[in-house]
């Protein structure tokens, strides 16, 4: 799958709206607008996309040789987008550019909720 096929964005109550990334599988039986009920097994976690799989540089457990990258990138958000809910730039090989996945600072300063806070309310 490539990294857009591994994204549902799910509207909450609140208008919020979560993202899972980086799913080896995905419910077939789910459709785009479906309400998740909790305990429904959306799919099935994966290491696909931009993880470590992906780049495999450094010495921080992102070389050729380390073991798959399978995690749950899991986001609570204002807007159903991929990039920053509120724009963020961020320094690329020397040059100043608009970030995607990534917030330079405090993701709550970028329309990013804390997914922990949120789920125990």
């Amino acid at each position: 799958m490539n990294t857009n096929e591994d994204i549902r964005d799910k509207p909450h109550k609140s208008a919020l709206y979560s993202l899972y990334a980086h799913l080896s599988e995905i419910n077939p039986k789910l459709k785009k607008g479906d309400f998740i009920k909790k305990g429904e097994i959306i799919g099935k976690v994966g290491a696909t996309g931009y993880g470590c799989n992906y780049w495999r540089i450094g010495e921080d457990a992102c070389e050729k040789n380390s073991k798959l990258d399978i995690h749950l990138h899991f986001e609570i958000k204002e807007r159903p987008v991929l990039e920053s809910p509120k724009p963020a730039k961020c320094f690329i090989n020397g040059s100043l550019k608009n970030c995607y996945g990534y917030a330079p600072h405090n993701p709550t300063a970028y329309g990013y909720l804390d997914p922990l806070k949120f789920l125990r309310k």
